[in-house]
């Protein structure tokens, strides 16, 4: 994994202490994995903040660029048979197909220029185009471990050191 450091002058990303920060352009987190991504639109901002602040924890989900679906048609790469259901008619029915005659969100195609989008920690998604830089979201010393409420340790409201 390369680091770039080329964070725009007078951006919270352009701190000594922001240099953890990976361009997408450079490398992507491991799929699946959360990270703190730092966005190219501002999707909640003040009138008060700092440019530049726009951060989400989100992860990587791949999808497929437009030269793998074409390779996945002449049969150049593994093609997979995927099934999956429509409801035409108003009436489900289960169908297969082709990943290669699939369109799913996180591929490279309409509004999605790269193959693969964020899936925020949250509500909504981003475009993979929407990030920019991505970091390993850092531990804190000496926090609290909070377990969820569909934690099996706990019942929710249990916290440790």
């Amino acid at each position: 994994m390369s680091v770039n450091n080329k964070q725009p002058s007078g951006s919270p990303l352009a701190s000594p202490l922001c240099s953890a920060w990976v361009s997408v352009e450079d490398d992507l987190p491991p799929e699946g994995k959360y990270v703190l991504v730092h966005l190219t639109k501002d999707n909640w901002k003040d009138h008060e903040d700092t440019d530049g602040v726009c951060c989400k924890v989100a992860k990587l989900c791949k999808g497929i660029s437009l030269e793998e679906r074409e390779a996945m048609k002449r049969g150049e790469i593994p093609d997979p048979e995927e099934s999956g259901w429509i409801a035409p008619n108003a009436r489900w029915q289960k169908i297969k197909s082709r990943r290669s005659a699939t369109i799913r969100a996180e591929d490279e195609h309409g509004n999605n220029k790269r193959p693969y989008k964020w899936l925020n920690f949250g509500t909504g998604d981003f475009w993979g185009q929407e990030v920019d830089y991505w970091m390993p979201i850092p531990s804190l010393p000496n926090a609290e471990v909070c377990h969820g409420a569909n934690d099996q340790k706990g019942n929710g409201n249990e916290c440790k050191q």
